[in-house]
């Protein structure tokens, strides 16, 4: 029979029965005829707190929104390499354990895996890995320990672990490119690299994840590379900053509400600046322009009335 919306569809030649699948194992084989699909629907599975196990079939392409929502006893799973796309609250409150997201998945939406029992998570490295990912995808996961960034991934996405309060060892590729906003906020691993920071008198590591506490003036290390999204904002005790020449890309909203902010030294060879990088700077004025004008200037992306450099999306080739 076909899948739809959660049902099973059983055919004959004087019936049809439908019939929700609240049993524990459900294989769906791509050698069955009528099973071939490429498209999980919406909800398709949402609240089958018996379901335990499922396999997918290697062609599916997409898995809809909310489509394992729900599925408390659902503790493991696995991806095909061909999927593209996983929905919004896909596996949100599920039971899964753990998790591989294929290389060949471009889109992932927002709060995919958001409160479940997941204690490890691997995400597969590809050409625009992290790119098309939404906010939250693993929020909330109180159990998540071990995050793995496989090679090729080039962007963390907003919040991809915010809440994550166990979550201590994160490893990251060399491939790495951006950070978005509040990426490991509430994170022991966050906590530890707080510490090492203070223990080697402020010197960060080639990421800059948290920079809420510094004051004053600032000079980084000449170690970063990159600036996190969120990584200093709201921060109004500090004045000025100079960034070392090794720096590429700064995250969005970096420095947003930084009111007090009035001067920044950045290298020319920064090659992108994430939306609202210096939104709500309002002391930051002609001292700034000069310096991003490499950046700015080719992309025409100054906007905003209340800071003239309220830079969005700009990418230096």
């Amino acid at each position: 029979g076909r899948i739809r919306k959660g049902f099973i569809q059983k055919k004959s030649r004087r019936e049809k029965r439908w019939q929700r699948p609240w049993s524990r194992r459900w294989f769906v084989r791509s050698t069955d005829r009528c099973l071939q699909m490429k498209d999980l629907e919406q909800r398709m599975f949402r609240h089958c707190r018996a379901l335990q196990e499922i396999q997918l079939p290697e062609g599916l392409r997409s898995i809809g929104e909310s489509a394992f929502y729900g599925c408390s006893s659902l503790k493991k799973i696995q991806l095909p390499e061909r999927l593209v796309l996983i929905g919004k609250m896909a596996f949100y409150r599920s039971g899964l354990r753990e998790v591989r997201i294929p290389s060949g998945t471009e889109q992932v939406g927002s709060l995919a895996f958001a409160k479940s029992g997941l204690q490890k998570a691997w995400i597969q490295g590809g050409r625009e890995t992290g790119r098309h990912y939404g906010a939250d995808v693993f929020g909330g996961c109180a159990r998540l320990k071990m995050l793995t960034l496989g090679e090729g991934v080039r962007h963390i996405p907003d919040r991809l672990a915010y809440g994550c309060a166990a979550l201590e060892r994160v490893v990251l590729p060399a491939t790495l490119e951006t950070v978005g906003r509040h990426a490991m906020e509430g994170t022991a691993f966050l906590d530890h690299w707080r510490q090492r920071v203070s223990a080697e008198g402020g010197r960060p590591e080639n990421i800059l994840w948290d920079g809420r506490h510094l004051t004053g003036e600032v000079r980084i290390t000449e170690r970063l590379q990159m600036i996190a999204g969120g990584a200093f904002y709201g921060n109004t005790r500090i004045t000025a900053i100079e960034l070392p020449p090794q720096v590429r890309s700064i995250g969005a909203a970096a420095f947003k509400g930084c009111s007090g902010l009035r001067r920044v030294w950045m290298p020319l060879d920064v090659t992108r600046l994430e939306e609202e990088v210096f939104s709500g700077c309002v002391a930051l004025f002609t001292d700034v322009a000069g310096c991003v004008r490499s950046v700015w200037n080719r992309r025409r992306s100054l906007a905003g009335k209340r800071c003239p450099v309220a830079l969005h999306s700009c990418h230096v080739r």
